[in-house]
């Protein structure tokens, strides 16, 4: 099962299709691949592509669904190309979306820094020896 079918970005960007491939081999992010998740989903997500591609500038972003609810995705950049954001969850009746940030829709500009990133960004040699344990 694929979390994105005949995604066009993976026909026009190399490093988009190796990405895309990693994230769809990996049982646990599929299978928490439900509304509600995001930031968890985001959360391994980030884990593996940093895991998998340790030069790739990784984000965290969000964006206000409404007034007390938010929505958390990817921002992924590769060394020398355009950012790519990576929405494997969607929203309530809304698709996926991984593409170029240039072609985002509507739901998923504006977004801003989410408080994962403070968390997320740490450099520390006993989690990238034991990063297999949450990505296997």
């Amino acid at each position: 099962m694929s979390i994105w079918e005949n995604n066009i970005v993976m026909e026009r960007h190399s490093e988009g299709k190796r990405i895309i491939t990693r994230l769809n081999s990996n049982q646990n992010l599929i299978e928490i691949g439900e509304p509600g998740n995001c930031r968890i989903w985001t959360t391994l997500a980030f884990k593996i592509v940093r895991s998998a591609f340790p030069n790739t500038q990784l984000e965290a972003r969000e964006v206000d669904i409404s007034e007390y609810l938010q929505h958390t995705f990817l921002k992924i950049t590769p060394i020398n190309e355009e950012p790519l954001l990576c929405d494997g969850l969607g929203q309530k009746n809304i698709l996926l979306f991984f593409d170029y940030e240039s072609e985002a829709p509507k739901h998923l500009q504006n977004s801003r820094m989410d408080i994962l990133n403070s968390y997320l960004k740490f450099d520390n040699s006993k989690f990238r020896d034991n990063i297999h344990l949450l990505t296997s």
